[in-house]
């Protein structure tokens, strides 16, 4: 009994510290707290085209205009953007760099291997185009490469994938380009375009280029330049809309372009003799 009376008084005694322990401070309700108020100057945000490299829709592979995201088929594309900051002249220059698992087949053409599959046709705007020599660049407003059978879509050629060069279409607004690219051995491009309305309904875009190469190599029998090439271009396009929902294109193109024989070197071995790297005698003096 005399244990419980004192635990119960030591908790009696304490009850007072505790209260007071617990108990907040007193604030004068008549003192007022002051913040700084800062101002910031108006400011305007906006959002502007992404611009870029990347495209997100692409009619290759179904003929009708889809998100790249939705083709069941590997799809690759290059843009207006990336051809002027490559500075590909041609189609070797932009997939080398572009898109993978395209090689090329040959030097004086766009004969290409799409995944080890030789495609020596593309398409130009949708439509396959059969041209055994190089495809002008300088109208071309990008390129798409889908990779895997297309043989249902497309036809022959395209075991591997197809090639689509799309060309650039006029819009409604004037606009008019020109440039130049001059470098050694006698290389030299000029390029022009004009485009813009002309009615409210009828567009249309004028293409030229001219360029010129003398080539790298030197014939060692004639002294002369070897592997050079020259051309003249000339594209028009007319786009007419019809409705708010039918868009007609037309197009004519003129290309002449030349190319000198491919540069090789011949090696001569004495005659009766097969060289044979794995024997000493392949090096003669």
């Amino acid at each position: 009994m005399r244990r419980a009376c004192c635990f119960t008084a030591l908790l009696l005694g304490a009850g007072p510290f505790l209260n007071a322990q617990s108990t907040p401070a007193s604030v004068d309700e008549g003192t007022e707290t002051t913040k700084e108020v800062v101002v910031l100057n108006p400011f305007l945000v906006t959002q502007e085209d992404e611009g870029g490299y990347g495209i997100s829709q692409s009619a290759l592979g179904t003929r009708t205009v889809q998100p790249i995201l939705n083709l069941p088929s590997s799809v690759a594309a290059i843009n207006r953007e990336f051809l002027d900051d490559l500075n590909a002249a041609t189609m070797a220059d932009a997939l080398n760099f572009g898109v993978s698992g395209v090689t090329n087949s040959t030097i004086n053409s766009d004969d290409v291997n799409i995944r080890g599959f030789r495609a020596n046709q593309a398409l130009r705007d949708g439509v396959m185009v059969v041209n055994f020599k190089r495809n002008p660049m300088y109208d071309v407003d990008r390129i798409e490469v889908i990779k895997g059978p297309q043989s249902a879509t497309y036809g022959r050629s395209t075991f591997g994938g197809a090639i689509n060069y799309i060309t650039k279409k006029p819009g409604d607004v004037f606009e008019a380009n020109a440039g130049t690219d001059i470098g050694s051995d006698g290389q030299l491009m000029l390029k022009g375009t004009v485009s813009g309305p002309l009615s409210d309904t009828l567009d249309a875009g004028v293409t030229a280029m001219h360029w010129n190469h003398d080539g790298f190599y030197t014939n060692s029998y004639t002294g002369e330049r070897t592997g050079g090439k020259d051309g003249t271009g000339v594209a028009g396009t007319l786009v007419w809309k019809a409705t708010d929902t039918l868009k007609l294109t037309g197009r004519l193109e003129n290309l002449n372009d030349h190319f000198d024989v491919t540069p090789y070197v011949m090696i001569r071995f004495p005659t009766g003799q097969v060289p044979n790297p794995a024997k000493p005698q392949f090096n003669y003096n």
